[in-house]
């Protein structure tokens, strides 16, 4: 049959073409189509869930354009826009199961006026004017891979997202930061802005910087934002904002891209990333994460490029794995780590015993470290999600229950033979179980407990997204034409429950605190009084526990005041038990300030006179003696008097050269 070049494409020697096992249409239970695109999607289905091939490769496409169908080459140029074949037939394709290098393309005499085979290509892009053509279609069997040892994912060449696409996206993107809030200096920020801050003016915490500087020396992100702020002349407020906005498109986008290589159906797929976006903010059970978080920290970014190397593993670009986990290291090296050990048990593919001993690794990482010290067991059982013995019942539920769903989702793939998810389930609930056994370990022997800082159950952060996004995708496909309903009745209600939730852990702050914006919380007009009031190396003490005080709502001291202050209790311990030659330290200063809402002036005077603090923050009504020149409804901002006779002690030598050289 002659061949026929397409304008815009190279062309294609027999040579370079990939060897398959030919069949014929026939051969295989497709006979010739008529009637549309619909009809050879229904046939590729038909081949694809009956398991009579492994993957598909359109090696010919015939084209027959009836009479009067197109006039002239140049109305189809008009209805075409020529350039490289996509290599996507309908919703099959778009699963995975195409392969766009080998599409080729013949002529076939159709009558008078009939077109150049090539106008097969713009048909394909355009299935809604195909009801007058006639297609016939030859398969090749590609052969499955050998010697791998990976899941045997098709392989999918992804086509650039359209500019509706990305639109969607972005309407998302906003829904989901009007739904779950903004509050730039909450929690973790504690460390990642402080960090920035730091960067920007070195004379910032003299004090007390070696907590957050060894919690971001190992991530390139405030190092990223400091440099933009510091080129662009730009507010941090601002550059802080617009990187969360960027985290959750890409975050999306990731979700996009996997539920892409999960479903064949576009509702299917917005459904899934609708969904997900809708939950963004819902805990990970056993651990104190959210999907992603209301402020930007490099897990943000962290989680958007393990999706990444996740889908190009399972699209087998070993190459672009590579890459994406070494930009997961750059950002945040904990969750790099969490990602390619999912990818190493992609990779044992259904062997039971592997799985297992992968699952044996960190157990016996154990035994390279000394038991821990008193100090450190201090920090760490200050996180009851660390030990599976502390755990409450619903932290129980959510570690089980997606187990039952994958199960679920897999008896449903299986049976309508949707072959990627029903691949990719028992991988979930090995991944699942592992976790669960490592907590288990890691919780019984002493010894462990120096690991606990790494929290196997974050495994879970990962394990959520594609839960989310199989129920999405699922619950749109049994709901067919009625899949609008779906997003009424149940994402737009989720949506609206997340919401409330929000604004039920922040009541006092703003539900969006946008830059320059006044704040509401009261805790935060003091620390920004103490800004705007106090010298740059004042030395504060808080109560250890001040972030769960009531009206607190979490906000951090120190990216807010900008001034040093003695560690606390709540996100600090965590810090430590990553690093445990911290621990003693920040024990003997927690422990000191243990009974503050006790303290009387003279304890006060004892604190500042150990440890050299000038000023405190206490709660209302306050204590007598202590001179504030600041206070609200919350709080009060005091001077600490010298104790009679004795002298102001300044920081342990070297205290501010070692904050200053970590940066």
């Amino acid at each position: 049959m002659p061949k026929e070049q397409c304008p815009g494409q190279g062309a294609t020697g027999e040579a370079n073409r990939p060897r398959y096992q030919t069949y014929e249409a026939a051969e295989l239970g497709l006979a010739e189509e008529k009637g549309g695109i619909g009809r050879i999607e229904t046939g590729i289905e038909r081949l694809l869930n009956g398991g009579k091939i492994d993957a598909l490769v359109v090696e010919t496409v015939v084209v027959a354009v009836q009479q009067n169908a197109c006039n002239n080459e140049a109305d189809q140029q008009e209805q075409c826009t020529w350039g490289e074949a996509d290599g996507r037939v309908g919703s099959a394709a778009r699963t995975g199961h195409i392969h766009s290098e080998a599409i080729t393309v013949s002529a076939r005499p159709g009558g008078a006026g009939s077109a150049r085979a090539c106008a097969s290509l713009c048909l394909l892009r355009h299935p809604f004017k195909m009801r007058d053509r006639t297609f016939t279609l030859r398969w090749s069997r590609a052969p499955r891979p050998s010697g791998t040892g990976w899941t045997s994912f098709p392989r999918a060449r992804g086509i650039p997202l359209k500019a509706r696409e990305y639109l969607y996206l972005s309407l998302l993107t906003a829904g989901a930061f009007l739904v779950h809030g903004y509050h730039p200096y909450a929690e973790d920020a504690e460390f990642y802005v402080s960090a920035v801050k730091k960067l920007l003016n070195p004379s910032l915490y003299p004090i007390g910087a070696e907590i957050f500087a060894r919690q971001t020396a190992f991530s390139l992100m405030p190092r990223v934002i400091a440099t933009i702020v510091h080129t662009l002349h730009l507010p941090l407020e601002t550059v802080l904002l617009a990187g969360h906005l960027l985290s959750y498109f890409l975050f999306l986008l990731g979700c996009w891209e996997l539920s892409c290589l999960l479903f064949g159906s576009a509702p299917a797929r917005w459904s899934a990333v609708a969904l997900v976006a809708a939950l963004l903010t819902i805990p990970v059970a056993a651990t104190a994460l959210f999907l992603m978080d209301q402020y930007l920290n490099p897990r943000s970014f962290s989680s958007v490029t393990t999706l990444f190397a996740v889908g190009a593993a399972l699209e087998k670009r070993y190459g672009r794995v590579v890459v994406w986990l070494l930009i997961t290291g750059l950002i945040h090296p904990l969750m790099m780590v969490f990602a390619a050990a999912f990818i190493l048990l992609l990779g044992t593919g259904d062997s039971l015993q592997r799985k297992a001993a992968l699952g044996g690794v960190l157990p016996g990482i154990g035994y390279l470290f000394q038991p821990p010290s008193e100090a450190y067991h201090r920090a760490a059982v200050s996180h009851s999600y660390y030990y599976v013995t502390q755990w409450a019942w619903y932290e129980w539920l959510g570690a089980i229950i997606p187990v039952a769903l994958f199960f679920w989702f897999w008896r449903i793939a299986r049976t309508r033979r949707m072959t990627n998810i029903e691949r990719l389930c028992p991988v979930l609930i090995a991944w699942v179980l592992l976790s669960l056994a490592a907590s288990f370990v890691l919780d019984v022997p002493h010894r462990f407990e120096v690991l606990a800082g790494l929290q196997p159950m974050r495994s879970l952060h990962l394990a959520y997204v594609f839960l989310f996004l199989m129920a999405g995708g699922l619950a749109a496909e049994f709901a067919a034409k009625r899949v609008v309903w779906l997003w009424l009745l149940v994402l737009l209600p989720l949506a609206s429950g997340m919401a409330y939730v929000q604004i039920r852990l922040f009541p006092v702050s703003a539900h969006v605190e946008w830059p320059g914006s006044s704040a509401r919380n009261r805790w935060v007009q003091a620390f920004l009084w103490i800004r705007q009031n106090t010298p740059t190396d004042a030395y504060f003490a808080l109560d250890p526990a001040y972030m769960r005080s009531p009206g607190e709502e979490l906000q951090a001291f120190l990216p807010v005041a900008e001034r040093s202050a003695m560690p606390d209790a709540v996100k600090d311990s965590g810090a430590v038990t990553l690093f445990p030659d911290l621990a003693p330290k920040w024990w003997e200063q927690v422990s000191a300030l243990r009974a503050w809402r006790t303290f009387q002036l003279s304890d006060f005077q004892e604190v500042g006179g150990r440890f050299g603090v000038g000023w405190v923050v206490v709660e209302q009504p306050g204590v007598q003696g202590l001179e504030c020149p600041y206070e609200n409804q919350a709080v009060k901002v005091c001077r600490v008097p010298r104790a009679m006779g004795t002298k102001p002690i300044s920081p342990p030598p070297g205290t501010v050269a070692r904050g200053a050289n970590q940066w």
